[in-house]
């Protein structure tokens, strides 16, 4: 289950890397590269969520809050973005999903 974990941090983790980069580029594709990553990195957290849940590993304590808060986080975020317009917005939310998946990864499982 760790290795999973890291595969949504790194996944979350390369979104905010993007979006940071897009910050110093005036090129249009870099947001849009951005904006796909971390569309796929909410997939594989639901993907992953659905499956820690059928498997019974979706158990109670810090770490499903943590990282249930950064896919819940994610999903606003994706779901404003059809609505509004705001790329710049997602550097903050991906480096908070970042930080809370590690924070859930680093916790004890319980």
């Amino acid at each position: 289950m760790e290795v999973l974990l890291l595969i949504g941090v790194l996944a979350y983790g390369s979104s905010t890397a993007t979006y940071l980069a897009a910050l110093w580029t005036d090129r249009l594709g870099v947001v849009r590269a951005g904006d796909i990553l971390f569309r796929l990195a909410v997939a594989y957290w639901t993907v992953l969520m659905v499956y820690l849940g059928v498997t019974h590993a979706y158990t109670a304590g810090v770490r499903p809050w943590l990282w249930t808060s950064a896919w819940a986080l994610g999903g606003v975020y994706i779901a404003l973005q059809h609505r509004y317009k705001i790329s710049a917005l997602g550097s903050v939310v991906a480096a908070l999903s970042t930080l809370l998946s590690t924070l859930a990864l680093a916790s004890d499982p319980a």
